[in-house]
Order: C-alpha cells, then sequence, then structure tokens
C-alpha cells in the first residue's frame, strides 16, 4: 500500500478497482462459509496503528474524503466547498451519534454581527410624479460683466466750456517719513522739506504744513519758527507758538514766491525754537498726529 501524506502513520481505505474486489469478496465470504453461521450482518472494524489515523482518499490517494485523526477528532476536507443544504447536524455528546438536530428549545438570540459590506447598487426606479414648486431662492452673486456692446453713434459736439487752469498746474510734492527733532535757537534744514524743479510759470506758490510737540515742564507758550528759502536765500520768517497747557504745535501757510522760468530752482524749510530750553518734535514715524510736507502749485 503506497505511502500516506499525512504526517503520521494512518489506514488508508481507498476505493478499490473492480479487480481488486473480486478476492475481496471472495475472502469475506469464505470467512462466512467457514463459520457455519447463516450469513448476517456485522460491523467493519479499522483499527489504525499506534499514534495513527484512519484516512479515505480516492483511487489516486491525492484527496482526502474522510479522516479521522489519533486523538479522535475527525476532517471532511471537502465540506467548506460542498453545496449547501436545509438542515442543521447535530450530534449526541455522551456518544458521538450524528443526527438531525431535535427540536429543543432555541437560545437567546446572540449578538447581531457586524453590518456586511454594501450590495452592488439596484437598477433605477421609474420617475416619480413631480413634486410642488418650492418657494423662490435667494438672489444669487451677480454674474460676471459682460462684454462691452458696440460703440454708439458720436454724439453732436457740445459748446465749449470755461478754461480749466488745472490742466495747466505741475504739482511737485515732499513727505517728511522720519523723525525729527531741533533744540537750537538757530535755524537748521528740516530734514526732507526740500524740492528741486525747473519752473515753468514766473510765481509759484508754495504750501507747507506740519505738527508736532514739545518736551518741556514749563507751563507757556513756545515757538516753532520756520524760514521759506529758495536757491538758499531766505524769502520770509513764519513764527508760530505751541498750544499753551497742550505742549503740542502747528505750523501752515501757502506763500508765492518769485522764481525764473527755464531755470532749475530748489525751494526749502528750516526750522528752530525761540531760544529757550525746550524741544521741537516732529515724530512722524511714532505719532500718529504728527506730520510735515511741502508742495509747490507751479501755475499761469
Amino acid at each position: 500500500m503506497p505511502a500516506s501524506k499525512h504526517p503520521r502513520s494512518s489506514f488508508d481505505v481507498r476505493h478499490p478497482s473492480r479487480a481488486a474486489l473480486a478476492p475481496l469478496s471472495f475472502t469475506l465470504s469464505s470467512i462466512l462459509l467457514c463459520t457455519g453461521s447463516p450469513a448476517t450482518a456485522a460491523d467493519v472494524e479499522v483499527r489504525a496503528p499506534q499514534n495513527g489515523g484512519f484516512v479515505v482518499k480516492d483511487d489516486s490517494g491525492s484527496t482526502i474524503y474522510l479522516q479521522v485523526q489519533p486523538d479522535g477528532s475527525v476532517t471532511i476536507p471537502a465540506l467548506p466547498t460542498a453545496l449547501q443544504q436545509h438542515s442543521f447536524v447535530c450530534f449526541d455528546p455522551a456518544s458521538g451519534v450524528l443526527g438531525p438536530c431535535s427540536s429543543d428549545p432555541i437560545g437567546p438570540t446572540g449578538p447581531t454581527g457586524p453590518t456586511g459590506p454594501a450590495g452592488p447598487m439596484g437598477p433605477q426606479g421609474e420617475q416619480g410624479p413631480a413634486g410642488d414648486v418650492g418657494p423662490t431662492g435667494p438672489t444669487g452673486p451677480t454674474g460676471a460683466t459682460g462684454p462691452t456692446g458696440p460703440t454708439g453713434a458720436t454724439g453732436a459736439t457740445g459748446p465749449t466750456g470755461p478754461a480749466d487752469i488745472a490742466t495747466n498746474v505741475t504739482t511737485y510734492s515732499a513727505i517728511g517719513t522720519t523723525d525729527a527733532s531741533t533744540t537750537s535757537g538757530n535755524f537748521a534744514n528740516l530734514p526732507q522739506m526740500s524740492l528741486t524743479f525747473t519752473p515753468k510759470n514766473p510765481v509759484v506758490y508754495v504750501a507747507f504744513s506740519a505738527q508736532g510737540d514739545v518736551t518741556t515742564s514749563r507751563d507757556v507758550d513756545l515757538g516753532a519758527w520756520f524760514e521759506l528759502r529758495v536757491n538758499g536765500t531766505l524769502v520770509r520768517e513764519f513764527d508760530y507758538y505751541s498750544r499753551h497747557q497742550a505742549l503740542t504745535w502747528a505750523a501752515e501757510f501757502v506763500y508765492p514766491v518769485d522764481v525764473t522760468v527755464g531755470t532749475e530752482t530748489t525751494i526749502s524749510l528750516r526750522w528752530a525754537t525761540d531760544g529757550t530750553s525746550y524741544t521741537l518734535q516732529n515724530n512722524v514715524s511714532s505719532d500718529a498726529t504728527s506730520h510735515r510736507s511741502l508742495t509747490v502749485f507751479d501755475q499761469p
């Protein structure tokens, strides 16, 4: 008999061929005749070798139909892939006999198992009837601007308007962006308050505006003095005073200045205290109330 593929020794019973059945039938018949007893039904007893099992295979010996392990456990390898049936099989825990399950009371329902995977989507149903018209929704956002339409016909020429002086005005301006201060009673250049340009008209208009504060413990009005100069030459001095007890100062003027057309010209501002002990401050980068600017209007 071929060696079993099971790791332990076992006793194999395979489907025999017709040729193999004849001697086995003859032997069994001879045994029955020799007993001198009438032919009766009897169990077939198979004893496995020590530490071995019992295996039923097909005629090729490669497929196991039934296997009894040395510990008595039974395995039917083809059971997981067999066709599904509709009745349960139970066993007697005392004798191990198999049979249909009795109608004993069924125990309580076990906990619900996990939800299985979603099945495939079914076919689309028929379209239902149209529902009632819902309320009007909110107005949507404004759409993109459409393309420009064609140019219309040229209208009639209107009457000639008054001459616009502003179209002939050239403006030059400077803005103070850094903090500035002075404690001197002698005039000195006010930082960033200078403009150089070439005039188109013989008279230009200079506009100056500034505001700041003073540092002192004296409860008196303090001077904030400014000089307007053209090409370094003094044109006029403008004297202002700090606001009493407020410790702030402000200066503002617009003044016409004679210049030479076509000749490069520089207009600048200088400043000074009244010569007593205090500091004029113009902290434009750190104080929102402080500012200084110089503008020149070159116009007819």
